[in-house]
């Protein structure tokens, strides 16, 4: 089955936009398009991942768990663990900035679009799950759940 999701980051939030991932009719090649404006956030660069869980009605970005990682990447590797994107056979399927690069810009708007063939969208992979963004410290300052 095909799917589309969308995150959507709210204006609140230091950084917000959208996140939206969808397979490309007639190929295995996922497309990720990040369209995200910055209210207060700081210059520099902003990781961003999958998360394991969704964002709870409080809207607490905490609360969303660790990075999507089903295969236990993470555990596998222990202190080891190096995601880049010419290994991906080593990569937690939810750490996105580490496969594409972390986002950086100045203040203002920002949009990018990235196409892989190693997240495998299907239902049970995005269903109940969050994007969540985070500054240069780990904090996380803006999340929202995907939504198909």
């Amino acid at each position: 089955t095909t799917a589309s999701y969308t995150a959507q980051i709210p204006g609140s939030a230091p950084i917000h936009g959208h996140f939206n991932f969808g397979r490309i009719p007639g190929s295995q090649n996922i497309q990720m398009f990040l369209s995200l404006e910055t209210n207060n956030a700081k210059e520099g660069s902003f990781n961003y991942h999958i998360h394991e869980k969704p964002v709870p009605a409080s809207g607490d970005c905490n609360a969303t768990g660790g990075h999507y990682d089903p295969g236990n990447i993470k555990q596998k590797w222990g202190d080891a663990y190096k995601c880049t994107w010419d290994q991906l056979d080593r990569c937690e399927i939810g750490d996105l900035s580490a496969k594409h690069g972390a986002l950086s810009w100045s203040p203002g708007y920002a949009a990018w679009r990235f196409t892989t063939d190693d997240v495998q969208l299907r239902e049970e992979m995005l269903e109940n799950k969050s994007v969540v963004v985070h500054d240069k410290t780990g904090k996380r300052i803006a999340c929202a759940n995907l939504i198909r």
